[in-house]
């Protein structure tokens, strides 16, 4: 499949939409197009998103429905694909949530033991005044009273620079109460379940996710294969095609279009652990950026839920990178959709969010038909 790429200026004026095709589960995306009424929501999402490129994936059931827009790598006339590479950013929680989630079913983990019992040798894990100890309940579900991010300087350290740097820290306020944003919280869950298994965070990954359902392109280090397949928006830093070990729980993945289809697929199908929640906004005194894409009823394995009104669904947001990313389900409908494109603007994001919750409704209450 190809687009139409518009020379010069046109292509910020007339953006085009390119094909959309019915996903068999293959490399190679064929068969009939997207409903035109779904086909125009997508086409008018990249043309106000501005971005260089975009794809995106529509779930329904057992068929799945891909969109590429605009060019691949920006300044190039490619198209992006279904087996393009981007960044997952912060979706990269959903999948540590999984593996969280798989753990605690198994009996290996339990959510309510401290941090503390999973810091390296010597290490301490800060506690505010008066308050009990994190657990791993409360980094999951942000309420750790960690901040949002370890500072700039520390964006990719090692394991011990990190722990050196958390037992310095004073946390913001009192675990379990207030629920504010924190990729921190979640780069030092990733450690956790490593020293709760004895096992390296990508093998996690490969058996807890990408493994089971042959997810050959989501992984942590790309290959140089990979790479060359990896789409951008044209800043300086977008083409860094590096391994994200120290990232990997918080935002180190990276994926396809191809197999977000696969993953929300199996997500849907069945009543997964991992898809339920674990504290409600009402047993909580506050949240902090937690409603970027609506508003949050209860908060799960990183998943956020919320209703479209009576419907319910779970969601979830990232960026960075060079990418914006947005995946919402509606696990009742058998419903899903994904979003990215190649460029980082918060506001950008927030628009992408609302269009793509109005086509969630929209698919709800006229589903594409066998």
């Amino acid at each position: 499949m190809s687009c139409v790429l518009l020379a010069g200026n046109m292509i910020k004026q007339l953006i085009p939409l390119c094909a959309l095709a019915f996903l068999f589960g293959s490399p190679t995306f064929a068969g009939e197009t997207m409903p035109a009424p779904y086909a125009k929501s997508l086409q008018s999402i990249f043309r106000q998103a501005q971005a260089p490129g975009m794809v995106a994936v529509i779930v329904n059931g057992e068929r799945s429905y891909f969109a590429a827009f605009g060019q691949a790598k920006a300044g190039e006339a490619a198209a992006p694909t279904a087996t393009s590479l981007l960044r997952l950013n912060s979706l990269s929680k959903l999948m540590a949530g999984e593996i969280l989630a798989d753990l605690v079913a198994q009996n290996r983990i339990a959510l309510d033991r401290p941090l503390q019992q999973f810091a390296p040798p010597g290490r301490k894990v800060p506690a505010f005044p008066r308050a009990r100890a994190i657990t791993l309940r409360d980094l999951a579900t942000h309420v750790s009273g960690l901040p949002r991010d370890l500072p700039s300087s520390l964006a990719q350290v090692t394991l011990g620079e990190r722990w050196h740097w958390l037992e310095r820290l004073r946390p913001l306020r009192a675990p379990g109460h207030t629920a504010q944003y924190s990729n921190a919280a979640y780069m030092f869950l990733g450690d956790a379940m490593v020293a709760a298994t004895g096992t390296r965070y990508e093998a996690l990954l490969s058996a807890h996710v990408t493994a089971p359902l042959s997810l050959h392109d989501t992984t942590l280090a790309p290959t140089a294969e990979q790479c060359a397949r990896l789409m951008s928006g044209g800043q300086p830093d977008d083409r860094a095609c590096t391994p994200a070990f120290e990232t990997a729980a918080t935002a180190g993945v990276y994926s396809t279009a191809q197999d977000m289809a696969h993953w929300m697929r199996a997500r849907l199908k069945a009543d997964a652990p991992s898809l339920a929640p674990i504290v409600n906004r009402n047993e909580l005194k506050r949240l902090i950026a937690m409603d970027m894409a609506g508003r949050t009823q209860a908060i799960g394995f990183g998943w956020l839920h919320m209703r479209l009104g009576t419907l319910r669904v779970i969601q979830k947001t990232g960026g960075g990178g060079g990418f914006m990313n947005y995946v919402i389900l509606a696990p009742s409908r058998k419903l899903g959709i994904f979003i990215t494109v190649t460029r980082t603007d918060i506001e950008m994001l927030r628009r992408i969010t609302t269009q793509t919750n109005a086509l969630m409704t929209e698919l709800a209450a006229a589903p594409l038909q066998p």
